[in-house]
């Protein structure tokens, strides 16, 4: 699902545009949507051609050839085996055995959308290195879902956690993001209360399960120096409120070069999530609770 108008809207918009230079492209439609009769539904719309997921990407490259081939740019067309096996059958088998067996993850589906086993590794490792900052950033947004930008951007997140894990091989945690992203998208919010903390647990989960396959990351040093924190959160609500972004950048990534105590730390990642969303209002606001515990430990001390 994407942002604001899903695939289908989004190329009636293209066609009812007056000034549109690209008004006669050829557009194909790439969907999981692979039920009887859809592709039907989908050239009848206007799309020029249809295309189911997971992406077989020799099959796209051919379509591509056919639209040029129309407009009289010919390419060489991609030979493909009559059952496809060479993509999705053979050549799979020795790519699982390069694989460590990880609970949660279905290499074979993760497969297909890789040339191999080193390319679909390093994708894991990417989403493993970057897993708590994901959770961190869905978890803020899950706590405004009530807010100004409410449920439709926990939608958009969700979304894109969803695509990533699948991406992955990660299913039962990819289909239950799905869940919460048909939730949002009906608006049915008690759903999503119900259902976030178990996909945070089935994220988590499938971060641990990974752990003992990755290399660790260099450990950062601890910061228990209160003055400097709070010099820096100063700092980057003052470039916040000047709307300095390379200055907000800056500091950020200065904080995020130490490790801190687990409440500040839990921030200090909300904070990091807030910043890369360019979401001032709610930076500022989380600087001001990190500056308030602060305050409190200091003059505890």
């Amino acid at each position: 699902m994407m942002p604001e108008l899903d695939g289908v809207e989004t190329f009636s918009y293209m066609q009812s545009m007056q000034e549109n230079r690209c008004k006669d492209t050829p557009v194909i439609v790439l969907t999981a949507n692979a039920i009887i009769g859809a592709k039907e539904q989908y050239m009848q719309i206007g799309f020029t051609d249809y295309l189911s997921k997971p992406i077989d990407s020799h099959r796209l490259e051919n379509l591509i050839v056919e639209q040029l081939a129309l407009h009289n740019i010919h390419v060489e067309p991609i030979e493909l085996s009559g059952n496809n096996s060479e993509v999705y059958g053979e050549k799979n088998h020795e790519a699982l055995q390069e694989l460590p067996q990880v609970e949660g993850f279905d290499w074979e589906y993760g497969l297909l959308h890789f040339l191999n086993a080193q390319m679909l590794w390093e994708s894991v490792e990417d989403f493993y290195n970057g897993c708590e900052s994901a959770v961190a950033e869905l978890d803020l947004l899950y706590q405004d879902i009530s807010g100004p930008k409410g449920i439709d951007a926990y939608r958009i997140k969700v979304h894109a956690l969803k695509s990533n894990l699948a991406l992955i091989g990660a299913m039962q945690a990819s289909a239950l993001a799905g869940i919460l992203e048909y939730a949002a998208r009906d608006g049915k919010e008690e759903r999503l209360r119900h259902l976030h903390g178990v996909l945070m647990e089935e994220v988590e989960a499938c971060r641990q399960n990974l752990s003992v396959h990755m290399q660790p990351l260099e450990k950062k040093p601890n910061m228990t120096d209160r003055a400097w924190i709070l010099g820096m959160l100063s700092m980057l609500c003052a470039d916040a409120e000047n709307l300095d972004y390379d200055g907000i950048d800056q500091i950020m990534q200065m904080l995020e070069g130490y490790a801190y105590e687990e409440t500040l730390q839990v921030r200090i990642d909300q904070l990091a999530a807030s910043v890369r969303n360019l979401d001032l209002d709610t930076s500022i606001a989380i600087c001001e609770q990190m500056k308030d515990i602060l305050e409190k430990g200091k003059a505890a001390t």
